[in-house]
């Protein structure tokens, strides 16, 4: 019989802990065994609403000591990820941890050393990796179809104006956020970073800019060009203010052929005279339930069989610094050469 394994989620009352809870609770090898958030009234009228039986508690502390789980998710504002999931490791649980997984370099170099002192198992929340398109992708790449890329260009637009969550009383607070390149960028740099096998970023230099957001402390809006370690370039934009429908576009032009989200131009299709377009759902399309019930399943399949994922901590931790080394730039309006820690 299948090993079930004991799950907690930690600001299991939020919009995004919900998500969370839905998703392991679709896995049978997960069970629910605690919920843990600072508001634990809101926590339990959560747990009876999708009938759960299980713990509830209104600190970490509490949860980690709690032997029934293996397991931990992080779904809390951003500012928390970095210490919680550090703190997670060192109690020996096996962790996903919602991007951006840290939202400054001190955190970031925490968890990089957590990650190389403990033998957990670890995961962040790039859930795009497991959308419908990106799985194509990856495997057309694997395939070098478009033979060697040059050049990459990725976008997250996405207008928080028009979403009524919580998220939303937070994301201009800097010290809580991070950044737009943190909380919504990181979706497209780690969708051009894991297409590309990984490549690290080596040199970064970004604007920010403010049109719509005079009360925030940051730029909703950076634009950076980037220098990989193979010769490429990259250019990457976020903007939380845009008035246009959601959009994470990633577009990679290679030796061979040129693609463009779901749009594809291979020069050995001899005879396209133009992009043919790959029909598969691509991100924005209403499908993240599935996507993310595939996510969580990756992190209990790892668990089981005691392999890394793709999507684990160590390879997040380039994309975050990549990532810290733009807000970097838009602050001090120069170059930023990487690694940073």
């Amino acid at each position: 019989m299948a090993k079930v394994y004991g799950v907690a989620v930690q600001g299991a009352a939020g919009w995004w802990g919900e998500q969370h809870l839905h998703a392991f609770m679709a896995h049978p090898q997960a069970e629910i065994v605690a919920m843990c958030d600072t508001n634990a009234e809101a926590a339990k009228a959560r747990a009876k609403a999708l009938g759960l039986s299980c713990k509830i508690y209104a600190s970490l502390e509490q949860t980690l000591a709690d032997n029934d789980v293996e397991i931990l998710s992080i779904a809390t504002p951003s500012c928390y990820h970095a210490k919680d999931a550090a703190l997670a490791m060192q109690a020996g649980k096996h962790v996903l941890v919602e991007k951006p997984i840290a939202t400054t370099l001190e955190d970031l170099a925490l968890l990089k050393r957590t990650v190389a002192e403990t033998n957990v198992k670890t995961m962040a929340g790039f859930v795009l990796r497991w959308n419908d398109m990106f799985i194509a992708l990856k495997a057309m790449m694997e395939e070098k179809l478009i033979g060697d890329v040059f050049m990459a260009q990725a976008d997250f637009w996405q207008n928080m104006s028009w979403l009524d969550i919580a998220m939303n009383t937070w994301l201009g607070k800097k010290a809580i956020a991070g950044s737009i390149t943190l909380a919504g960028g990181c979706h497209a740099l780690d969708a051009v970073r894991w297409l590309l096998g990984g490549a690290r970023v080596v040199e970064v230099f970004a604007y920010g800019t403010n049109f719509a957001f005079p009360d925030w402390d940051h730029d909703p809006t950076t634009l950076a060009v980037m220098r990989l370690e193979n010769g490429a370039v990259c250019k990457l934009a976020s903007t939380l203010e845009p008035c246009a429908p959601y959009l994470l576009r990633v577009e990679l032009l290679g030796t061979e052929g040129t693609i463009r989200n779901n749009r594809l131009y291979v020069r050995r299709w001899r005879g396209q005279h133009d992009y043919t377009e790959i029909p598969t759902d691509v991100p924005g399309m209403g499908v993240l339930d599935q996507a993310m019930r595939q996510e969580f399943g990756h992190l209990i399949e790892c668990v089981d069989k005691n392999v890394e994922s793709h999507a684990n901590l160590a390879d997040a931790i380039r994309t975050h610094e990549a990532l810290m080394a733009v807000d970097l730039s838009v602050a001090e309006g120069r170059p930023v050469s990487l690694p940073l820690i």
